[in-house]
Parts: structure tokens; sequence; C-alpha cells
């Protein structure tokens, strides 16, 4: 099993106060869009090196302030 690894959200962009999940680009399959990792939350799952760009697929959020 892949190793799960734990980031954190910072970006800094006007006008977006989070990031939108993006469809798997192994498969082209969408996941659920709920719970949209919102600034200064968590992010936990496996990285994956696809076509030479690493991935996150995300097992679990944790938004700011909030428990896993």
């Amino acid at each position: 099993m892949a190793e799960m690894k734990t980031f954190d959200l910072m970006k800094d962009a006007p006008g977006c106060t989070g990031m939108f999940w993006r469809a798997d680009p192994r498969s082209g399959k969408k996941g659920s869009m709920d719970n949209w990792p919102r600034d200064g939350a968590q992010l936990k799952g496996v990285v994956h090196d696809v076509n030479g760009e690493k991935w996150l697929e995300c097992k679990e959020v944790k938004q700011k302030g909030g428990d896993w």
C-alpha cells in the first residue's frame, strides 16, 4: 500500500477561498465534489506520478480549525 502523506493548503489567490477537486488524471473519472478544501485546510492522501507530474489522491480533508 502506498504511503499516506499530509499537506497544508497554503495558497494566496485574490477572490479564491480554496481549491476545487479535479478528475483523476489516471482514469479521467470525477469523484465526489463535496467538502472541497478551503484555504488553511490539511489534505491527507497518496501522491502519484502521472506523466511526470505529481498528483495527490486525497483521502481525507481537515478544514481549518476542524477535525479529521
